[in-house]
């Protein structure tokens, strides 16, 4: 079975993952990816990606992403579900980050937001079917 097949794809720099169909659970652990190591779990109720064994992305309930890049600039990625998602990104402590969130037609929302002392932030998606951009800039 190819990764793709589990449940996780790299792509260019980027990171595809997640099944927000599936009922089952999809659990892969030690996933190689750029000279890091990715574990992922992913089914309908959530989608969680480590990454050297830290928490990178969890949404709430299961979500697909696609393109997700990580830099020290932030990251990037495409988000798709249904109804609301709950994100949570373990990125770097107390930095504040300026939040895109768009359809690609323009930023529907566009805040800042401040990840806590342990790196973490969490924030909304309102998914209708189709796929939303989010983009988080550090500030």
């Amino acid at each position: 079975m190819t990764n793709k097949e589990q449940g996780i794809m790299a792509n260019g720099g980027g990171l595809s993952f997640g099944d927000y169909s599936a009922a089952d659970k999809i659990k892969i652990n030690d996933f190689e990816h750029l000279g890091n190591l990715y574990s992922l779990r992913a089914h309908d109720q959530v989608t969680r990606l480590e990454k050297n064994g830290e928490l990178l992305l969890e949404a709430v309930p299961g979500v697909a992403v696609c393109n997700f890049a990580l830099n020290e600039m932030g990251c990037s990625f495409e988000i798709e579900g249904t109804g609301g998602v709950q994100v949570t990104l373990g990125l770097a402590a107390e930095v504040t980050y300026d939040l895109a969130i768009g359809d690609g037609k323009g930023a529907e929302t566009h805040e800042e937001i401040t990840a806590n002392r342990s790196g973490k932030l969490s924030f909304g998606v309102e998914l209708a079917g189709a796929a939303k951009k989010v983009i988080l800039t550090r500030l």
